[in-house]
């Protein structure tokens, strides 16, 4: 294993200092324990053991390992009103859309988003680390036309009118796109500024990069610290704060043009479940939703509100960063 004194925050480059925090892996429930090591100056979290096979980290069974799935996006008059919706939504101003979606349920999290970018259902979309494509099929429905996923343990390819999905890296693209997007997809990354760095030379003019990441700056990393759920070792290769964001935005040529928090009741079921030994995928998790479930139904509702009173505070545990060119 590696010291803390070795190694370097993948945010902002600063030392890693102070003693490591051992982790648990409890997505699949293997216990194998990992240490994870806090950054000097951002206070991002560096897994400090990283395996030496990444691959070995996303066994059979991970979520975003699914075969795309037979899919069409029919021009049909459904899906020509869910477009003029789509084009009503994307104009909203960013402070609209933030009062109008912040309570949204998935499918509208999108125009939240993409609010004030300028953003058409005929933009050029790419989703970095897009797994089995579920987001971009909700957009192709909601009428977007030029979609693209990547992700490198895809386990088929597809292709599509509006949509393809390709088992590949973001640096094997050619061609720029109006909107890059990585969802929970940089604290993944061995290099996360150096990707961000090949998204900026991958941006059309007026371009911008969607980042959503956990952040180690919340209430849930705080309180629940080596049992909070999104440590996710040892797939989470970092997991920055805020200011660590910005900085690794800054070192790849991207300046910060808008930033909330989109944290959600995980943060609370899926690390209570860790306190009582219930691994993410085991039978009895929620996110399985099998009965019976650890906990009650008024208690996760209870949760989703206080998430939600978390983000309006800055306080949840994953957020949302508008990323455009010129750090």
């Amino acid at each position: 294993m590696s010291e803390a004194g070795d190694r370097r925050c993948l945010w902002c480059g600063a030392p890693i200092g102070g003693s490591p925090l051992p982790v648990r892996e409890m997505m699949f429930g293997t216990r194998a324990e990992h240490l994870l090591g806090r950054c000097e100056t951002c206070g991002s979290l560096v897994l400090l053991d990283p395996p030496a096979d990444p691959a070995s980290a996303y066994p059979q069974g991970y979520y975003s390992h699914g075969a795309p799935v037979g899919f069409e996006a029919p021009d049909n008059v459904k899906r020509r009103l869910l477009r003029a919706r789509s084009e009503a939504l994307l104009r909203l101003p960013a402070p609209i859309a933030d009062r109008l979606l912040a309570r949204a349920s998935f499918p509208l999290a999108p125009f939240r988003w993409l609010a004030g970018l300028g953003v058409r259902t005929t933009s050029r979309i790419l989703d970095v680390g897009s797994g089995d494509g579920y987001l971009l099929r909700r957009l192709a429905l909601a009428g977007f036309t030029r979609l693209t996923g990547v992700d490198p343990y895809l386990s088929a390819e597809s292709s599509t009118e509006v949509l393809a999905l390709r088992r590949a890296e973001l640096g094997d693209l050619d061609g720029d796109f109006d909107v890059i997007m990585f969802h929970h997809a940089l604290e993944h990354l061995t290099d996360p500024v150096a990707t961000l760095a090949q998204a900026r030379e991958r941006l059309a003019p007026g371009g911008a990069v969607i980042a959503r990441v956990p952040l180690a700056d919340s209430w849930a990393a705080r309180h629940y610290g080596a049992d909070w759920v999104q440590l996710d070792a040892p797939r989470h290769l970092s997991v920055p704060t805020e200011a660590g964001l910005a900085a690794g935005a800054g070192a790849a040529g991207l300046r910060l043009a808008r930033a909330y928090r989109d944290s959600d009741g995980i943060q609370f079921w899926g690390s209570e479940q860790y306190l009582l030994g219930i691994p993410l995928n085991d039978p009895r998790s929620v996110m399985r939703g099998e009965e019976p479930g650890p906990f009650s139904r008024r208690r996760l509702r209870g949760w989703r509100r206080r998430a939600r009173a978390l983000n309006r505070a800055g306080e949840g545990d994953s957020g949302c960063f508008v990323l455009v060119a010129g750090g």
